[in-house]
This record gives structure tokens, sequence and C-alpha cells, in this order.
């Protein structure tokens, strides 16, 4: 089980099944499908501009859809 830190302390752990990202102990998301080599760059280090958009992305997603819980 391969792992990253990103700089802002995010952690990132490579699942069977996708990444799981940590943020301290408490569990942010999960990015299914995909590797940590799915962010790799030609010099074969973590995009991590591309990693985190993908947190972003998602997160912001996630808070849409609590939002519209409210209204549907």
């Amino acid at each position: 089980m391969e792992s990253y830190e990103l700089e802002n302390g995010r952690v990132v752990i490579e699942r069977i099944n996708g990444l799981d990202v940590y943020d301290g102990d408490a569990f942010v998301c999960e990015i299914q499908g995909k590797t940590l080599d799915s962010f790799r760059d030609e010099n074969d280090e973590i995009d991590e501009d591309a990693l985190d958009a993908e947190i972003d992305d998602i997160l912001d997603a996630d808070e849409f859809i609590d939002y519209q819980k409210n209204y549907c």
C-alpha cells in the first residue's frame, strides 16, 4: 500500500479501489478508480497540483450534493 503526503498535509493512501485522502486522522474523500501513478508526471514524480485539484473537485461535488439535499 503506497502513500503520499501532499505539501498541505493531506495524506493519500492507495487502496484496491482507488485513493483514500486523509487530513490528519480525518477521512476527507475517496478518488475511485485511480492510483498514485495516475498523477505522475513525465519525470515520474507526483503532480501535486493535479492531485490536489482532483481532491478539490470531489469535495466541491460532495458539498454541492449535500446542499441540494436540502431542496429535493
